[in-house]
């Protein structure tokens, strides 16, 4: 109370020292009465209205804009590589075909490059999984050729040696089995602690990417542009 008392008496005294004009004391009194109703709540929301901050919004749309056009050009080019590795395993499979009709060595060579095909199939899963680009896919499969044919073999060997039905049968239900050990293997990692052979690189691919090629220039006779301003790498 009795500091009250004295707050009472210094307004008292300020006001005699500076008087105010009547409309300064109406608008004082205005002030302090809206003040003393208007709920805390409030008074920040009308202190943050003077600061509403569109700098930071344009900036985010800004920069959204910039990021959206990079990742609509990077769909496209991972769009486009999906699109030419669907053709180029599709002029493999006839590849394949027309190798089997090929008399004495033939359906050897069949049951090779059928395995090279399961064999890519089973861990092409896992390196679109990894976001590895269909170049460095190709070059890695033709580079352990030998492995490959071998993980491969036993799907084609199920329909080699069994009767139609049967040999499909077993297939299908070794491919997803063959496709969860690709997925759990890391051929890269081992390959350090294993001993080389020797054995070259065996451009499996190189017959089906010729047509592909072709066909993909008879279609898309334009140029895409990446990122660095080239065309889009394949």
């Amino acid at each position: 109370a009795a500091s009250a008392v004295q707050q009472q008496q210094q307004q008292q005294a300020v006001a005699a020292a500076h008087p105010s004009t009547p409309l300064q004391q109406q608008q004082q009194q205005q002030q302090g009465t809206s003040t003393h109703h208007q709920p805390p709540g409030s008074i920040m929301a009308s202190q943050q209205s003077i600061h509403p901050g569109p700098v930071v919004i344009a900036s985010s749309s800004s920069s959204s804009g910039g990021g959206s056009g990079s990742v609509m050009l990077s769909v496209l080019e991972g769009t486009a590589q999906e699109l030419f590795r669907v053709l180029l395993f599709l002029v493999f499979t006839v590849e394949v075909f027309l190798i089997s009709l090929i008399p004495v060595v033939g359906p050897v060579l069949n049951v090779v490059f059928l395995s090279w095909l399961y064999a890519y199939y089973c861990y092409d899963y896992k390196w679109s999984l990894q976001g590895k680009r269909l170049p460095e896919r190709l070059a890695f499969f033709e580079g352990h050729w030998a492995f490959f044919a071998g993980f491969g073999f036993p799907c084609v060997a199920a329909t080699v040696f069994f009767p139609f039905h049967i040999g499909a049968a077993l297939a299908n239900l070794l491919f997803p089995v063959f496709i969860l050990v690709a997925g759990g293997s890391d051929p890269e990692a081992a390959e350090g602690s294993m001993p080389r052979l020797g054995l070259g690189r065996l451009p499996i691919f190189m017959l089906s990417l010729w047509p592909t090629y072709w066909v993909v220039k008879k279609l898309f006779r334009g140029h895409t542009r990446g990122r660095d301003g080239g065309n889009v790498a394949l």
